[in-house]
């Protein structure tokens, strides 16, 4: 009779392993999701979006041993539990962040991660006072709260998100609120997104005005400079008195006393697999794009095409026999497969003499990336002509008192490549959307 019952319940297990929509396999999604949506941006330097790429594989620093600790559970249900606790925890970040993941995953990830979680739109900082990190422009009244025509810009940024482009402006800014004596003129951001028109002349940094209205967010910067945005979003934490300012004022009535606070991620119960360390490493390589110079000489093409199907080879692995021994064969296929990842740092904290350690040494060494065409920001922008016609275009530029950087994609030939130039010596730039044109 024992035995009977085990054989159904093993039939039953075995089923159940195959349903779709278990918690395992739509965080399986989500990996291979990610790691498809990467090497797509990738593929297209004329059309980079960096913030994208960066956004996806930021999940995966905090998530990826949330992943791999659930597939290492010892039973189905084990895996499961882990699996929904992981996910509900990687949702809690932020409703944009959940937005994604139902929209990777369908339905069934709504409905495990239940009703969305009313966000307030202010928060409050560690001394208990209102603050706004990131609200649109429409919430603050920013005329009303600060000099706009005494402001100056301190950091001009635009790049291309995709079809169309981002940027932001830092300004130094004075208030018209009452503060102490010794305070600063505060740092404010302003985050544009869809940018329609971009005219920028670093020659007149001096004044700020902003209106909204039916056709977007129109930015007049300094004496010959305007962008028009579909959107925009001020920053103003780097004003400690914000909450003194009429905006403020009116935003601590309404944002709740408490400061929000998460709750504590999943624990991981034992060892990561080296699966995980090699997966965690190489979104950490890709995310590192977030420094511009690192544009280019990141090898996201290689890390994205060996890491292709990782979430379902994990969740093979899981539903196995010989778990560890499948785990070392991913991490196996990995490392012969990219020489990033064969001589990354993780692969160097192998056990020495171990298989996946010698099988990291054995991989030749990458070549160095070669110099980029160009030598400096200036040469760069001499070489873009006329919308359309141009074998070099702007991805990124990023004007500041210290400096001109910019990021560019080249097409020699058929292909397009993606380089970075910078200058550290202060540096003039004029930029129009034309340079951002393929």
């Amino acid at each position: 009779m024992r035995r009977r019952l085990y054989g159904v319940w093993f039939r039953l297990a075995n089923v159940l392993l195959m349903i779709e929509d278990g918690a395992l396999s739509m965080f399986a999604r989500l990996v291979d999701r990610s790691v498809e949506r990467i090497g797509r941006i990738a593929a297209d330097p004329a059309h980079f979006d960096r913030g994208e790429i960066i956004r996806l594989a930021d999940i995966w620093d905090n998530n990826t041993m949330a992943f791999f600790g659930a597939a290492a559970g010892p039973t189905w249900f084990l895996r499961e539990r882990r699996a929904r606790a992981g996910l509900r925890w990687m949702a809690g970040l932020s409703e944009q962040r959940r937005s994604w993941m139902i929209a990777e995953a369908g339905p069934a990830m709504a409905r495990l991660l239940g009703p969305p979680v009313e966000e307030s739109l202010f928060s409050r900082d560690h001394r208990g006072v209102v603050s706004a990190i990131s609200v649109p422009v429409e919430a603050v009244d920013l005329s009303g709260d600060y000099d706009l025509a005494r402001a100056e810009i301190r950091t001009f940024h635009v790049e291309r998100a995709g079809s169309s482009l981002d940027g932001y402006l830092e300004l130094s800014v004075p208030r018209r609120y009452p503060v102490p004596d010794s305070a600063d003129d505060p740092a404010v951001r302003l985050d544009l997104t869809d940018l329609r028109t971009v005219e920028f002349d670093s020659a007149g940094t001096r004044g700020v005005s902003l209106t909204s209205g039916p056709g977007g967010i129109d930015v007049v910067c300094g004496e010959r400079g305007r962008l028009l945005a579909g959107s925009a979003r001020a920053g103003l934490s780097g004003d400690r008195w914000w909450h003194l300012s009429g905006s403020g004022r009116a935003a601590d009535l309404i944002t709740p006393a408490e400061r929000a606070t998460r709750s504590r991620q999943p624990g991981q119960r034992r060892p990561a697999p080296v699966s995980a360390l090699l997966f965690h490493q190489a979104m950490l390589e890709i995310r590192s794009i977030r420094y511009a110079k690192r544009v280019g000489r990141v090898p996201i093409p290689e890390l994205c095409g060996v890491l292709a199907g990782a979430g379902q080879r994990v969740l093979a692995a899981a539903r196995g026999r010989r778990r560890e021994e499948a785990f070392e064969r991913i991490a196996l296929d990995w490392i012969e497969g990219s020489p990033a990842l064969a001589h990354s740092r993780m692969a160097g904290l192998l056990p020495p003499e171990s298989r996946l350690r010698l099988a990291a040494e054995s991989v030749p060494v990458p070549p160095p990336s070669p110099p980029p065409p160009f030598p400096d920001p200036a040469a760069v922008l001499r070489a873009i002509t006329p919308a359309g016609a141009s074998p070099t275009i702007l991805t990124m530029a990023r004007w500041a008192a210290d400096g001109v950087a910019v990021n560019y994609a080249t097409r020699p030939g058929d292909t397009w490549s993606l380089h970075h130039s910078a200058s550290e010596e202060p540096t003039d730039l004029t930029v129009t959307t034309d340079a951002f044109a393929t």
